[in-house]
């Protein structure tokens, strides 16, 4: 089963929007030559609501891999990722959307560096990167916590401030 998740960060102008729709040319292009090779595109790029996602996030058909597409700095990447299956039920928060969840609903997700592909780093993310689902309202978490980003705006600028420091830690 392809799951879909999104976001690409602002628009030109700042707005709160999400991504602009992208062809499936630009998410490859998104990708190293390295990674294109483990890259199995969504199968349908037109079902995806564009507007409403902050990043892309799909999972490969045969389960082993995650893609996450974003736009650091203006220019659009993406990763491939592995999950980390932990043990352990207690709860957890997400790095990118901080989000407190159930230990089952926050995963470790493990990505190389692309300078150095002998280096691994890894991050607690929700399990099916679904932040935009947290932070936009469409979820929500299974532990109630208390938010630091109280409005729209500010929880969806966390996010991109989040993916930023992490893309960027991961390209760099």
């Amino acid at each position: 089963m392809t799951m879909y998740r999104g976001e690409s960060g602002r628009g030109l102008d700042g707005e709160l929007g999400g991504m602009k729709p992208l062809s499936g040319d630009e998410i490859t292009a998104a990708f190293s030559k390295r990674d294109r090779k483990a890259l199995k595109l969504p199968r349908s790029l037109d079902s995806i609501e564009w507007g409403d996602i902050t990043y892309l996030s799909w999972l490969h058909p045969d389960g082993s891999k995650w893609f996450m597409v974003y736009n650091p700095l203006g220019e659009l990447h993406g990763l491939v990722m592995e999950k980390v299956e932990a043990a352990g039920s207690s709860a957890k928060q997400c790095s990118l959307c901080d989000t407190t969840n159930a230990g089952d609903k926050i995963a470790q997700f493990v990505v190389r560096h692309a300078l150095n592909r002998n280096i691994t780093i890894g991050t607690s993310m929700c399990s099916g990167l679904n932040c935009d689902d947290y932070v936009r309202g469409r979820k929500a978490p299974s532990i109630a916590a208390f938010s630091s980003h109280p409005t729209l705006e500010k929880r969806i600028n966390a996010l991109r401030s989040n993916l930023d420091s992490f893309f960027i830690r991961v390209l760099f």
